[in-house]
């Protein structure tokens, strides 16, 4: 009996220092990020100073994943409705939560929220099987975010968290030939958020990958449930109107009379209904043939920028003129 108690003893000791110097790992981490956390944060920079500096009056912001980076002119839209506009759009892989929670700050009385999620995004988890770019930046530069997650969401995300992550961010920080900074988003971005390096095709053979998460059946996780249901009423407080559409995808002949597919549509139409959030246009009008697509299934091209913009003006017109 004293062996086994000696044996109990010396397992939760050795488990409470584990946990401890893992957590001690996290925490000195946490301001050596990896190259994606570098990446991505450099992409949220440029993102965070349009938001700063968009005029203090009502405004319409475009938010989602990079098929709004890639996919919405947010000056076109202003020039062409007379709404000053704003292109939220940032990497899908951070998930919907943390883009929601930094665009928060720069909502005013008045702005139209437009949300263009990624078809994936509904199936995000705050834990669990998260994605590496969400576990970069939260155990990276957006370390303070961690806390407004639960204690029980806090402990499965730094369980998740693999060696190779910790010793990549080490060996980042202490490389004396690379400069970190060297890992930042090289794409053109204007004042208003707008990507303007999406020249061209540079894409081949798109039409071998369906997106997984659109060709099978769509169940929207709690969690979502959850973030976008405190969003809405969180603007509804504020007086910020919520508009919900479709994200720019390429249109690939999975997609084409598929009964999942339609399905999908269906349930994510419903999901914003039950919010009281108005969704405008339809899905495969959001959907483009090749000449139109940049570098992946949710990125236009400038010329398909161009399209897809003005088809958002003519689908908000009618509610940006109702006030």
């Amino acid at each position: 009996m004293i062996g086994l108690k000696k044996n109990l003893l010396f397992f939760f000791s050795g488990f409470i220092i584990g946990v401890f110097l893992w957590w001690s790992t996290l925490w000195f981490i946490r301001d050596k990020p990896v190259p994606n956390a570098v990446f991505t944060q450099s992409i949220l920079s440029s993102k965070i100073e349009a938001a700063r500096i968009s005029p203090q009056v009502p405004k319409v912001v475009f938010l989602g994943g990079s098929n709004v980076l890639f996919g919405i002119d947010s000056k076109q839209f202003a020039a062409k409705t007379n709404h000053p506009a704003l292109n939220f759009g940032c990497a899908a892989g951070m998930g919907p939560e943390l883009i929601l929670d930094l665009i928060d700050p720069y909502l005013l009385e008045g702005d139209w929220v437009v949300l263009n999620w990624e078809y994936g995004q509904y199936l995000f988890t705050r834990s669990g099987q998260v994605n590496i770019t969400y576990l970069n930046l939260l155990f990276g530069p957006q370390h303070q975010f961690t806390k407004k997650l639960s204690w029980k969401d806090r402990q499965a995300l730094a369980l998740s968290v693999s060696f190779s992550q910790v010793r990549l961010g080490v060996e980042t920080y202490l490389n004396p030939y690379v400069d970190p900074e060297v890992y930042n988003c090289n794409w053109i971005m204007d004042d208003c958020g707008n990507i303007r390096s999406n020249q061209g095709k540079s894409l081949d053979g798109i039409d071998r990958d369906p997106l997984n998460s659109l060709i099978n059946e769509i169940e929207i996780t709690e969690d979502v449930i959850e973030i976008f249901s405190n969003f809405v009423n969180r603007c509804n407080e504020r007086g910020i109107r919520v508009i919900a559409s479709w994200p720019n995808l390429f249109a690939h002949q999975a997609y084409d009379r598929n009964p999942i597919a339609k399905e999908n549509f269906r349930v994510i139409r419903e999901f914003w209904e039950s919010l009281e959030v108005p969704v405008v246009g339809n899905p495969l009008d959001a959907m483009f043939q090749e000449e139109h697509m940049h570098d992946t299934a949710y990125h236009l091209n400038a010329q398909g920028v161009v399209l897809r913009t003005e088809q958002l003006v003519e689908e908000l017109k009618p509610w940006l003129n109702s006030d």
